[in-house]
């Protein structure tokens, strides 16, 4: 069978059959521009096509796929091909529901590893530094209300490390424990980079503290492009209480020396 063949063919069985395209276009289920271009030669049918093909034109599966009616009664070959096809229907949904199956337990094991990173608790392990329940907290990112929470206080620290003017008798009054990430003006940077990431938020703690984990590097330059001073892939433990009036204060920021 080729374009030529079949284009010819298709027109002169509905035309036979006193069809319209539309009319075999609804048998077969597909739409009118399809017929139209199996008819001008544009493209073939899908193979699974040429079963339903013949039965729209009463016409046999192997006369469709000769694109010529024979005399001769062809029912076993009818057979053979017809139960080629639906063997490989049956092969292509087999590999399909496998190739789902695959990417549903790739899709799962990604939101596993991203609301519960157990990657990061080998990152900062450290038996003789940090308690095991510290490092529990690592276990799950936390509710997006916690999240939200601790981006607060993200904000407040990413603008304590952009901070390179004040003067260091002030940054304990105007960040409280985030000061630790400003610079003393006293070093002479100019220009400082630095990235800071939430890695998870506990506001829900039994002991009613609060625990957000962070990880962060920063770099601080002169006006000559020379490093000052700065950190590289610091984890970080935050810890906050809630005040009189019930809103989350840090209190203490826990970090390896």
């Amino acid at each position: 069978m080729t374009l030529d063949e079949f284009g010819p063919f298709m027109v002169e069985q509905r035309k036979k059959n006193n069809l319209t395209q539309a009319q075999v276009a609804e048998q077969l289920k597909v739409s009118t521009a399809t017929i139209s271009k199996w008819e001008r030669c544009l493209c073939l049918p899908e193979v699974t096509r040429f079963n339903d093909i013949a039965k729209v034109f009463d016409l046999s599966l192997m006369e469709v796929m000769q694109c010529k009616e024979n005399e001769v009664a062809t029912e076993e070959i009818d057979k053979v091909i017809d139960d080629s096809i639906q063997l490989a229907k049956k092969q292509y949904r087999k590999k399909a529901k496998k190739w789902i199956l695959s990417l549903a337990a790739l899709l799962a094991v990604c939101i596993c590893i991203h609301f519960f990173p157990v990657y990061h608790v080998f990152q900062v392990w450290s038996p003789s530094y940090y308690t095991t329940g510290e490092i529990s907290k690592l276990l799950y990112i936390g509710s997006g209300e916690e999240r939200d929470t601790a981006r607060l206080f993200i904000a407040k620290a990413n603008e304590a490390f952009s901070d390179l003017t004040t003067p260091d008798e002030q940054l304990t009054d105007k960040y409280g424990p985030l000061a630790r990430y400003a610079t003393n003006v006293e070093r002479g940077g100019v220009k400082e980079k630095h990235f800071l990431r939430l890695w998870s938020a506990d506001f829900n703690s039994f002991d009613g503290y609060g625990y957000v984990w962070v990880y962060y590097s920063n770099m601080v330059y002169d006006n000559q492009g020379e490093e000052v001073c700065g950190s590289s892939n610091v984890p970080s433990l935050w810890i906050f209480e809630k005040d009189t009036a019930g809103n989350w204060q840090l209190i203490y920021i826990k970090e390896h020396p």
